[in-house]
């Protein structure tokens, strides 16, 4: 088993190089668009560990950006965890795909947002916050800080 801080950076490699959207909703392994795409065997390999699993009409979008619940997903299932806090926020409906990832990472400690506040989970996430995200995994505290 890999240890955490290499985990974290393997995942933030595996979002900074493919920059793919990866909705936790997506169902089915058999991916209509990687063919011929230069990261086809990383994105195979991805599906195959359950990292990822790309959209329900069966394409993957590999030339998509990732929005921020996406990478929240990512690290859930890296780090596998599961725990979820009793939080709302202003932004995520309870009844999104992505509530659950968002609860999970809240109570996992990697995102930081006063309870009320917005998570902008829809919004493309940036470099600059996975630059943030892999310096938090290095110190041990909040991946994201988002107010």
């Amino acid at each position: 088993m890999r240890k955490p801080k290499q985990r974290i950076a393997l995942l933030l490699c595996l979002l900074m190089v493919l920059t793919s959207a990866v909705p936790a909703f997506a169902t089915g392994t058999t991916l209509t668009d990687i063919e011929g795409h230069w990261a086809k065997s990383t994105i195979q390999s991805a599906v195959e560990s359950g990292l990822v699993n790309g959209y329900s009409d069966g394409t993957f979008k590999p030339n998509n950006t990732i929005s921020r619940a996406e990478f929240f997903t990512l690290v859930n299932r890296g780090y596998h965890y599961t725990t979820k806090d009793e939080v709302s926020y202003g932004d995520v409906s309870g009844s999104a795909w992505y509530a659950s990832e968002v609860a999970k990472a809240s109570a996992a400690g990697y995102i930081d947002v006063e309870v009320g506040g917005m998570v902008e989970p829809t919004r493309a996430i940036t470099r600059e916050e996975l630059n943030f995200a892999e310096a938090g995994d290095r110190t041990g505290t909040a991946i994201l800080t988002i107010s």
